[in-house]
């Protein structure tokens, strides 16, 4: 799935700009998250 691709790159990269990777993380925690939940409720 493309979505485990940037999780691979952000491993592979060095760490400086762990601050920007963090906050597309998060942003991808949360999107699944809320997929997860609509999946649930319907």
């Amino acid at each position: 799935m493309p979505v485990r691709e940037p999780f691979c790159r952000y491993g592979l990269e060095d760490r400086t700009m762990s601050t920007d990777q963090l906050i597309a993380l998060l942003a991808l925690v949360i999107m699944i998250v809320q997929l997860a939940v609509k999946k649930d409720k319907s």
